[in-house]
């Protein structure tokens, strides 16, 4: 995971609720890695763990996403990597990467 200034860690963070809680409202279960929700479980892939910022789940689909900043779009590629390869050997499930604007 890439270091993030302060503000950046709070643009983040900002972007994290807002989807967690647009999710929340169209009846998907969410867990997410800020506070006020649940921590998503960390997904394994050969040997990687890594955690995303949100799971979601809703009639047998699963969406895996993860923010990030201008900065730290390029530094966490291995983790979104993980990501994909988790979704394409699991049934119904999706990842996004987002960008928030800092």
């Amino acid at each position: 995971m890439a270091k993030r200034t302060k503000h950046e860690q709070t643009c983040h963070d900002a972007a994290v609720r807002r989807s967690a809680a647009q999710l929340k409202a169209n009846q998907w279960r969410v867990k997410a890695d800020i506070e006020g929700y649940k921590k998503p479980s960390t997904l394994s892939v050969d040997g990687e763990n890594r955690r995303p910022d949100i799971i979601a789940t809703k009639n047998g689909e699963t969406r895996i996403i993860e923010w990030e900043t201008p900065n730290s779009i390029d530094k966490d590629k291995k983790q979104h990597q993980v990501f994909r390869k988790y979704a394409r050997h699991h049934k119904n499930t999706h990842t996004s990467v987002k960008q928030c604007g800092v």
